[in-house]
């Protein structure tokens, strides 16, 4: 899996629905992510960089897999009162 560092700035301009939130909506997001060790940042002079730590990887999977997990059992129940 391709882990990328990446800025606020990258975050809130290149990842869709982002782009509506507000930079102190986005920073409060980031401490918690990385209060939980989902994310780590890395400081230099110019900016703060943010990688996802295996940690970060296994809650996203976890979430995905609930989610479609999710979208399965409701397409099921729909698909259900239909027939």
């Amino acid at each position: 899996m391709l882990r990328k560092s990446l800025t606020k700035y990258n975050i809130v301009t290149n990842i869709h629905g982002i782009k509506q939130q507000r930079a102190d909506r986005i920073h409060f997001i980031m401490d918690i992510l990385e209060q939980h060790e989902y994310v780590r940042s890395v400081k230099t002079s110019n900016a703060i960089f943010y990688q996802i730590t295996e940690k970060g990887i296994e809650a996203y999977s976890k979430w995905i897999k609930d989610f479609l997990n999710f979208a399965r059992h409701v397409n099921k129940t729909e698909d259900e009162h239909i027939t």
